[in-house]
């Protein structure tokens, strides 16, 4: 669980993206601005699939069960992005963020199983994913 817990707070908890859109009524948002958001998100995620493979490699468990809020987590990242409980765009983009952040890696007070290769290379095919999402967006916005 503790690997689980960095990850988390080191890629949601902890980091807050320069370029926020979140609860910035007093900041006007722009098409650039969003870019800038979506590539800091594009380099952060980088960086996350950089520290699994890293963590990989230490992994001896092969599968694992899936809890509720991996599989919701998962659906609501991926599957069915995205997230029509947000009108704008780039706050979708944000929920499966947090999705992938939270939900999947690390719900407050839900038990995980350990971490195993299986659920890192979905943690890695949610972070791609999210990757590829944010280049669409970006090019949606010029």
């Amino acid at each position: 669980m503790v690997i689980r817990e960095k990850l988390r707070n080191k890629y949601y908890l902890e980091w807050e993206p320069k370029h926020n859109t979140y609860n910035k009524s007093d900041v006007d948002i722009t098409n650039d601005l969003l870019i800038k958001m979506y590539n800091e998100y594009i380099i952060k995620l980088n960086k996350f699939i950089k520290e699994l493979d890293k963590i990989k490699k230490h992994i001896k468990k092969l599968d694992f069960k899936p809890n509720y809020r991996q599989i919701g987590g998962y659906d609501r990242c991926v599957t069915n992005f995205s997230d029509k409980g947000w009108s704008k765009k780039y706050d979708q983009y944000k929920q499966a963020y947090k999705e992938l952040m939270v939900d999947f890696l690390c719900y407050p007070d839900l038990d995980y199983d350990d971490l195993s290769i299986k659920e890192i290379d979905i943690l890695k095919e949610m972070a791609l994913f999210l990757i590829v999402q944010a280049e669409i967006n970006i090019n949606d916005l010029k």
